[in-house]
């Protein structure tokens, strides 16, 4: 699975520090510089400390030149104007606690200016005397509070997105348990597989004024890779930290921010990549496997309950091992990681042989005979077929859908039976007829969803005045009213205008279809429920 975290500058000590022997001890071995940004930088070896610093922050990889960004936000610290603004909300909030001098309420707000402009600032630690001190003379306040997440938000810029690639549970155990260290390997190459799909479509920064912006793609990223293969609970768990860097160079060889919304948008698609090679590589090494519904897989021969004997947290360990002797061996290794105390790999395996056999865990054999029948490049025939499925499943809810959606379902059918490549390349080159581009070339679209549309816009169009409003317009306003003075009554916030317009606008439509379209949150199901009581009250089936 791959899951997606924002990284700030003062992370970066984190990385080398994280629970993980195998990760402080071969640093240079276990972490690698990836992506052609790195190889533009001049990043060719083991991630070191300082350079990783460096670049979260802005800077080159030496550290003598920003590259990301104004002036005023080289250190993390905030612009003078913004200083200025949030001093003055807090001298305005403290101008109301009667029990300070002046001189305390100036000492106070200098605290806080100081905190907010430190460089080290990045998570409020500077400023929270200050906020301590004051919040104990006014008590809660919700006004104090906004202040310093605005404080916060401001200085917490984005030096990065951490992608982390997380193997799926019966690939660590025979990994790590069961001694088959060709899974790491292939876990390594389906990682550089799934980054190498994210640089090339999702490489972009912004360029232009306020008026002008535009988003253009720049084929190159910087990402500092790091392989651990423990949780935190020092269970076995293989997966990749990609910290992927806020920077990228343009053609005029100008270094600037990754746009990187584009990744957070395509994640489940990142991360079925990131599974659909993995399966085909365990499928070469000759295991059979198992596609799961959540679009993952699993290597065939563990059990469900198997698997979870290693997916379990330290407390639940540290608690079973008192009382049960087959966990207290392993509980009481694990106990040495929470004082503190550096774990190797080959201790920590024998712990993990030890709760397997106790377990009953058998590890499945791998086939060498049977991977020269798998065909990963699929069939061309099968591959259409597949695209075909795939986009018509995309389309279900949706006359036209982007090809990642595509892609993603194409794959999830069989994790493994078909590289992603060939997928990619069939839907760019050679697509089947029964799949059709949008005007714009940005999306897709199918003999099925344009039939569908074409049906719906016929019903559409057939109940056009058609419909015998439920209430007249001026009755239906009054409707409206008795809503929002219902709503406010029981302490909401009453309707907001495209609420009232929806409510209005239906209850007196004289059209049989009526079209709602809001954000999340929006309160549709708050209008649609009052819209249907109304419906019923006036004898109308709903």
């Amino acid at each position: 699975m791959l899951s997606l975290y924002n990284v700030t500058a003062g992370q970066a000590a984190h990385y080398f520090d994280i629970d993980n022997y195998y990760a402080r001890k071969e640093g240079v071995v276990n972490s690698q510089w990836w992506g052609k940004g790195a190889a533009l930088m001049g990043l060719t070896q083991g991630v070191k400390a300082k350079q990783f610093d460096n670049l979260l922050k802005g800077f080159s990889a030496s550290g003598d030149q920003f590259l990301r960004g104004r002036e005023d936000q080289k250190s993390g610290a905030l612009p003078l104007a913004k200083i200025i603004t949030l001093a003055s909300q807090l001298t305005e909030i403290l101008g109301r606690v009667s029990n300070l001098s002046p001189s305390e309420k100036d000492d106070l707000v200098a605290e806080f200016k100081r905190g907010i402009h430190s460089k080290e600032y990045q998570d409020l630690s500077k400023a929270s005397t200050a906020k301590a001190k004051i919040s104990v003379l006014t008590g809660p306040s919700k006004e104090l509070d906004r202040l310093f997440q605005s404080a916060g938000k401001s200085t917490q810029q984005r030096a990065g997105i951490d992608a982390t690639f997380s193997a799926p549970k019966s690939v660590t155990l025979a990994a790590f348990v069961g001694g088959d260290e060709r899974l790491l390997e292939a876990h390594n190459r389906a990682v550089r597989a799934a980054l190498n799909v994210l640089e090339k479509r999702y490489s972009n920064t912004r360029v232009g004024g306020k008026n002008d912006r535009a988003v253009v793609t720049t084929g190159n990223l910087i990402a500092a890779t790091f392989q651990h293969d423990t949780s935190r609970a020092k269970d076995p768990q293989l997966h990749t930290h990609c910290v992927i860097l806020n920077l990228t160079q343009r053609k005029d060889k100008k270094w600037r921010s990754h746009y990187a919304d584009e990744i957070w948008k395509n994640s489940k698609f990142l991360g079925t990549v990131y599974q659909n090679e993995l399966a085909a590589e365990a499928l070469k090494l000759g295991y059979e496997v198992e596609t799961q519904s959540n679009g993952t897989f699993e290597i065939k021969g563990y059990t469900r309950e198997q698997l979870e004997v290693f997916s379990k947290r330290r407390e639940q360990v540290l608690q079973e091992g008192g009382a049960n002797q087959k966990l207290a061996r392993s509980a009481v290794l694990k106990s040495r990681a929470s004082k503190g105390k550096e774990i190797p790999r080959e201790e920590l395996q024998v712990g993990w042989k030890i709760e397997a056999a106790d377990a009953g865990i058998t590890h499945p054999q791998y086939n060498l005979d049977k991977k020269s029948e798998i065909n990963t490049s699929g069939i061309i025939g099968d591959i259409s077929e597949r695209l075909i499925h795939a986009a018509e499943m995309a389309t279900e809810r949706t006359v036209a859908t982007r090809r990642e959606n595509i892609e993603t379902a194409a794959m999830a059918q069989n994790l493994g039976e078909v590289a992603f490549r060939d997928f990619e390349v069939k839907l760019s080159r050679n697509r089947p007829a029964e799949i059709k581009n949008t005007a714009d070339e940005k999306k897709y679209l199918t003999d099925k969803s344009i039939e569908k549309e074409v049906q719906y816009i016929g019903v559409l169009e057939r109940g056009l005045g058609k419909f015998q409003p439920v209430l007249k317009p001026e009755n239906a306003r009054i409707v409206a009213d008795e809503i929002n003075l219902e709503a406010k009554a029981q302490g909401q916030k009453g309707l907001t205008n495209g609420q009232r317009q929806a409510i209005e606008m239906t209850l007196s439509a004289r059209d049989r279809v009526v079209g709602w379209q809001g954000v999340a949150g929006a309160g549709k199901t708050y209008s649609m429920r009052a819209v249907r009581k109304e419906f019923e009250k006036n004898g109308i089936t709903v």
